[in-house]
């Protein structure tokens, strides 16, 4: 059956079918590069919550040990 339909196919028809197919595959090949891409942004992402996270737990110890105040240089200690 299948025969039968391939042979009644014009050669425009098939043409199209196989351009259609190529399109489909060029297509997912795009999807997986970006899904790549996604999850590498996504990994960004958390190594770079994950670093801010550390940075303002250290800056809470930091204030605390300094008894809280003001962070600008000019009201600090050594006036740095």
């Amino acid at each position: 059956m299948k025969r039968i339909a391939a042979a009644a196919m014009t050669l425009s028809e098939k043409a199209t079918i196989e351009g259609v197919a190529v399109e489909i595959q060029v297509l997912k090949q795009r999807l997986a590069s970006t899904h790549e891409q996604m999850q590498s942004l996504i990994n960004i992402y958390g190594t770079l919550l994950s670093e801010f996270r550390q940075f303002q737990a250290q800056r809470i110890l930091e204030l605390q040990g300094r008894g809280g105040g003001s962070t600008t240089p000019e009201d600090m200690e050594d006036g740095a």
